[in-house]
């Protein structure tokens, strides 16, 4: 389990850094998570970052842990997006405001 916070907040921080690299604004701690000024473009290169950052962390785990030696990134790489691509379609969005 510690190792995966220390995955997890090491992937974040690299979107955080490719997220400020491209104009993105941050919020401050104890702000609404939706207060900050993040442009499309930031937002997609930090999401894309999590996503490179976080899967390399865990293939490069596999890839330790495996008797065999690695395994060829190409076919892991289209796994690992179908993945992420229905997680990210089953998370919760925001709903409109009511009137």
């Amino acid at each position: 389990m510690l190792v995966n916070s220390a995955q997890l907040a090491i992937a974040l921080g690299a979107a955080g850094v490719v997220c400020l690299a491209t104009g993105g604004h941050p919020v401050s701690p104890g702000d609404h998570p939706g207060s900050g000024d993040v442009s499309p473009p930031a937002f997609a290169a930090a999401a894309l970052a999590f996503f490179v950052v976080n899967n390399l962390l865990v293939e490069a785990v596999l890839v330790l842990a495996a008797p065999r030696g690695p395994r060829p990134w190409a076919g892991s790489a289209r796994g690992w997006a179908r993945v992420s691509a229905m997680l990210l379609g089953m998370a919760p969005g925001e709903r409109p405001a009511q009137a």
